[in-house]
């Protein structure tokens, strides 16, 4: 049921690209595997592009499986603990809800303890506003990417990732999204920097987050069920 499911997505996303009059492969789908077993993932990751999990320590537990997928990127979508850095940068090929400083900086001085290479995020912003999500204001945004290119060398922004409001209808999603990409588009002009990837989109709105510019869909419940 899982790859069928995954079959019947991608033919949304398919539609909802030829109506944005992008092309296809500009749009990737990422599976949330929060709470699911690691035999459903073993099942879906074929058909993905990326694999996302919302907790560090469930995604240990899964990824230090020795049957667990490994061709695939695994992206680190929950929010990110300053103490947890250490082990995510161990675990995941990226971390996209980065959202202050204290977190670039921790980030930054683990990959230098470590020699490591350098290590992609995407900057998670909270376009709606809601005191519940987490992510920088889209207003503080810019202060924090430019932190990043100044001071943490080794800590390299490739694009944003945002959610909209649960319960938004049609016209607040096209605009929530819109000004994601928006404020994308501002940020690359005043820094010199290139953040090509949007990270918006999930089970209930990735159709109009495809038509606003997004560029990873994160789906969960429509691949593997309710939770």
């Amino acid at each position: 049921m899982i790859k069928e499911n995954i079959e019947i997505i991608r033919q949304k996303i398919e539609k909802s690209v030829k109506i944005s009059g992008r092309k296809l492969d500009e749009v990737r789908l990422m599976g949330v595997t929060k709470y699911h077993s690691l035999d459903e993932i073993c099942e879906a990751a074929p058909f993905l592009d990326f694999i996302g999990e919302n907790k560090v320590q469930e995604a240990e537990k899964k990824k230090g499986n020795s049957s667990a997928p490994r061709n695939i990127p695994w992206h680190m979508i929950g929010h990110m603990q300053r103490n947890k850095i250490k082990k995510a940068v161990e675990i995941f090929d990226l971390i996209e809800t980065i959202d202050n400083i204290e977190a670039a900086d921790t980030l930054q001085n683990v990959l230098a303890k470590k020699e490591a290479s350098p290590f992609p995020i995407f900057i998670e912003v909270n376009v709606t506003g809601e005191e519940s999500k987490n992510g920088i204001p889209s207003v503080q945004a810019e202060n924090l990417l430019c932190h990043i290119l100044k001071n943490c060398s080794l800590v390299i922004p490739t694009g944003l990732m945002t959610m909209a409001r649960e319960v938004a209808d049609e016209h607040e999603l096209h605009k929530t999204f819109a000004t994601a990409r928006m404020l994308r588009d501002t940020l690359e002009k005043k820094t010199g920097a290139r953040l090509p990837e949007l990270s918006m989109g999930m089970s209930g709105d990735f159709e109009i987050a495809i038509e606003e510019g997004s560029t990873i869909v994160r789906v969960g419940t429509s691949i593997f069920g309710i939770r």
